[in-house]
């Protein structure tokens, strides 16, 4: 595995990773803030919904508009968690319509699904990555490649952790499990940069969702004939019940949705929490100290760590009709397409276009068993 790791190229790896670098604030159309929790704390104080999108509430650089990109109408921000909470808990006035403008990229996805038919795609999804599922991921993957990578850096005595370790452990952790080649994994991640870029046109966008389905579909039809234990086989096994009740097997196109979502956030939000949840800990020697001690502690810091920074906190609703949120009138819109928010969004609280409101979890769980397995090799391994 070493050798294989070896020939990935080191110029493209910083450059899809390096949070500050040119590439990364082109395609996020913002830039990369170092504390803005002042900010955060002076709108819930005067919150807890303000109209406006994040980075106007808060002061941020945020993306220009894509030329040929309607502009939308009405934006709020909620903040706080019990404003949050209140949007999540009532699908039916706040929809995930808005996020429909991912089916443009990744098909037709439990982003923008909303009521029963969300729930009964991520059933088929979510046990590949439930806790008593984590030994099956390191066995397969994390724990060799987590070795591997740290012996790199062992060797060389120091490294840039966020892109030699937290950013490519993540990547070839959930390409190896869809049985993707070496030479097609940095690839796959510039496609995926480029069909989530909010300053990349959507034309562009489609085609870069295309030349991945160009990679990911052979090996589909190969697990059809010749399953493996691979997430790729594992999703072909798999059934889904329709509204009607009955059972079937997924189409290509709903593994090909899965596939694409899957590689999104466990290249992307599992790489940001580790380095996060790692950033904090060689920060804090002693809590360090306490979690290299007693292993136990893996989970509570890795859930700290999400309380305390979120990497992905922004979720877009849509208002499906008049209503009011924290003592502020939200009108009905319409759903709209809009871009992902840049990543110097904050762990609780989004926007939505058109008289939507946009939240995020203020406490989650994490479900990523990248995040877990690999922190717990890595404190284990960090400098003392």
């Amino acid at each position: 595995m070493l050798d294989e790791i070896a020939r990935l190229d080191p110029v493209k790896i910083r450059t899809l990773f390096d949070t500050g670098g040119e590439y990364r604030r082109a395609r996020s159309g913002g830039d990369f803030a170092v504390d803005f929790h002042a900010g955060l704390r002076r709108a819930r104080e005067t919150g807890p919904v303000h109209e406006g999108t994040v980075e106007q509430v808060l002061g941020l650089p945020h993306p220009a508009p894509v030329a040929g990109r309607a502009k939308p109408a009405a934006v709020f921000s909620a903040f706080g968690y019990d404003t949050v909470n209140a949007v999540f808990r009532d699908p039916e006035t706040y929809s995930s319509e808005a996020m429909q403008s991912t089916f443009d990229t990744f098909g037709r996805n439990i982003l923008g699904m909303g009521g029963a038919e969300h729930s009964r795609h991520r059933a088929v999804v979510q046990p590949s990555f439930n806790r008593n599922m984590m030994q099956w991921w390191a066995d397969r993957w994390i724990t060799g490649i987590t070795g591997t990578l740290l012996d790199r850096i062992e060797s060389r005595g120091s490294a840039d952790l966020n892109v030699e370790f937290c950013a490519l452990l993540p990547l070839l952790t959930i390409t190896g499990s869809f049985g993707i080649g070496m030479d097609d994994t940095l690839r796959l991640r510039e496609l995926i940069e480029q069909m989530i870029g909010a300053t990349v046109e959507r034309d562009d966008r489609i085609a870069a969702a295309a030349a991945a389905g160009e990679i990911l579909g052979p090996v589909i039809a190969d697990r059809r004939t010749a399953p493996r234990d691979d997430l790729i086989s594992k999703l072909l096994r798999d059934t889904i019940r329709d509204e009607d009740g009955t059972r079937r097997g997924l189409t290509d196109a709903e593994i090909l949705a899965f596939a694409r979502l899957i590689l999104t956030a466990g290249s992307g939000t599992t790489w940001r929490q580790l380095a996060i949840t790692l950033w904090a800990l060689l920060n804090a020697p002693d809590q360090l100290d306490a979690v290299r001690r007693d292993r136990s502690l893996v989970r509570n810091a890795i859930e700290e760590s999400l309380r305390w920074e979120v990497t992905d906190p922004t979720f877009f609703r849509t208002a499906t009709r008049d209503a009011e949120l924290g003592g502020v009138a939200i009108p009905a819109g319409r759903g709209s397409r809009s871009a992902s928010p840049p990543p110097t969004t904050t762990r609780n609280a989004g926007t939505t276009p058109n008289g939507s409101t946009c939240t995020g979890r203020c406490a989650r769980t994490c479900r990523s068993p990248a995040a877990r397995t690999s922190a717990s090799a890595c404190t284990s391994r960090a400098p003392r």
